[in-house]
């Protein structure tokens, strides 16, 4: 397949769009792609599209500006245009996206996972916010919270079970030392 990645900035807001019919949701936006350097830099704009749940989150979640990474299939197409009054055909490149995240280099995000209940039914769950430190200065430095936040992704499972113990022990006016409880090697 041809697949691309590549970085660049939001040209605008993304436009979401839901289709008539089966109501899916598309997601369209243009991102600047900057090459080279000094004299030589060239931007690129690139048109990608994303759908479903993908471009429901897209525009959701990105604004004009932002720095973004963006995974996809590139699609090419025809298209016939009018330069200098003679009819011309061109081939236009579009990408569609299978994944877009922020470009984490300069900024620092919050990020709300969507998780999947595995009942019956058959349904998803709701939304869980998964909100990690921040990376402030003073005795605990940024290395040992970078780990730290790093070990507790892997446990994620085990938050409510953590916070129900917390609460407990709130309420019980007992100490909370309580991290012998956590998951080896989470603290």
């Amino acid at each position: 397949m041809n697949n691309i990645t590549f970085v660049g900035n939001l040209t605008a807001d993304p436009r979401l769009v839901v289709g008539q019919g089966e109501g899916k949701a598309r997601a369209t936006f243009s991102v600047a792609v900057n090459e080279g350097q000094g004299d030589r830099e060239r931007t690129h704009f690139v048109n990608v599209t994303a759908w479903g749940t993908l471009g429901e989150n897209v525009a959701d979640s990105l604004t004009k500006g932002m720095r973004v990474v963006v995974v996809g299939r590139i699609n090419t197409y025809p298209r016939e245009v009018i330069i200098d009054g003679k009819d011309k055909s061109l081939t236009m490149m579009s990408v569609v996206a299978t994944a877009v995240g922020l470009d984490l280099r300069w900024v620092h995000a919050k990020v709300t996972k969507f998780v999947r209940d595995s009942g019956n039914d058959g349904s998803e769950g709701g939304e869980t916010q998964i909100e990690f430190p921040a990376l402030a200065p003073g005795p605990l430095d940024s290395v040992h919270t970078r780990s730290w936040c790093r070990k507790l992704n892997q446990h994620v499972h085990f938050i409510p079970k953590i916070l129900d113990l917390v609460m407990v022990l709130h309420h019980l006016g007992g100490f909370l030392q309580f991290h012998h409880l956590l998951p080896h090697g989470l603290w």
